[in-house]
């Protein structure tokens, strides 16, 4: 078949898009061996969601799902390197485009809402993280119930940024529901529960 003017450059991009999310490692967030790969791919990852037409290139669902994937962990290399501020736009997008393709209510959105409340965290915007992550517990609650181990990852960082803004007894009440989960789903000597619990006492002793 021969490509016409406007869908050869959209046959690319969509090409480029699935290469580099194939080669891509996933995990970012404390695993140094996946770093070296990132930061080979980051420009390339940067080029390609960045190109000034790319608002103007139909995508089919699963091209829209590789260009928010890429932005999201592209914006966590950047985070877990001290660039935040590099990260908070490109989750923004991943954001906007997860809200587009899924809907509002959709858990992606809520992982989305998640991953961005940690960069807002992590630049001091605790009252901005706090409302992300309390739109993405909705989600997850509404989605999975009140006792899946998503919901627990957000009631713990809830929970952090809670204390952050002051409400020592929210923030306690959210890590015993997040540590009561984590207990039923994995048993009170797994290390998330281990960990939950030893940041529980800490807590109580201030």
């Amino acid at each position: 078949m021969i490509l016409t003017a406007p869908e050869a450059p959209a046959r690319e991009f969509r090409s480029a898009l699935r290469l580099l999310r194939a080669d891509a490692p996933a995990e970012i967030i404390m695993t140094p061996l996946s770093w070296p790969r990132w930061s080979v791919l980051l420009p390339h990852v940067l080029a390609v969601t960045g190109l000034p037409e790319v608002d103007d290139v139909p995508l089919p669902r699963s091209g829209a799902e590789e260009m928010s994937w890429l932005l999201d962990r592209a914006a966590t290399y950047l985070a877990e390197h001290g660039r935040a501020e590099e990260a908070k736009p490109l989750l923004e997008r991943a954001l906007l485009i997860d809200e587009a393709t899924y809907g509002s209510d959709h858990p992606t959105v809520g992982v989305g809402l998640s991953n961005l409340a940690r960069v807002l965290k992590i630049l001091g915007d605790a009252d901005g993280a706090r409302v992300l992550l309390e739109r993405a517990l909705a989600i997850h609650e509404a989605t999975y119930g009140s006792d899946h181990p998503a919901v627990a990852i957000d009631l713990g960082n809830l929970a952090e940024v809670v204390w952050e803004l002051g409400d020592v007894t929210g923030a306690r009440r959210l890590l015993e529901r997040a540590l009561a989960i984590h207990e039923a789903t994995y048993g009170s000597d797994h290390r998330q529960s281990l960990a939950l619990r030893q940041l529980l006492a800490e807590w109580v002793d201030q």
